[in-house]
């Protein structure tokens, strides 16, 4: 397992999107829930405010990334989940020949349970 920071990187995954793409994430990481990466169109001179945005709709975390010509941005955001597990995200993101190199890591700590097994 690797640790970044002393935290256990769950899993990690660089994909590349093109402009309007969406990348949907789910599975047993987020016990049931969903991780939505979408893209929008960014303007020169744009606040910095919306520069990357997350939010929580209809019970998934959907995260609008600018679909950048040049440069990179970099955010993290933290969820947590049904069970009462916390999930740390990085994402970065470089323009790239025409796309949106993508990085996420996810980061899952799950609370001790001491139930009998």
């Amino acid at each position: 397992m690797l640790k970044i920071n002393g935290k256990e990187l769950s899993f990690s995954k660089s994909f590349l999107l093109e402009r309007g793409d969406e990348a949907v994430f789910t599975g047993p990481e987020f016990s049931g829930e969903t991780l939505r990466l979408t893209t929008f169109q960014y303007i020169p001179g744009m606040s910095s405010k919306s520069d990357v945005k997350a939010e929580l709709k209809d019970g998934e975390a959907v995260v609008n990334m600018p679909f950048l010509e040049n440069g990179s941005f970099a955010t993290a955001l933290q969820l947590e989940l049904n069970n009462k597990s916390n999930v740390k995200v990085r994402v970065a993101g470089q323009s790239m020949a025409g796309y949106l190199l993508v990085q996420l890591d996810i980061y899952l700590s799950s609370p001790r349970n001491y139930g009998p097994r």
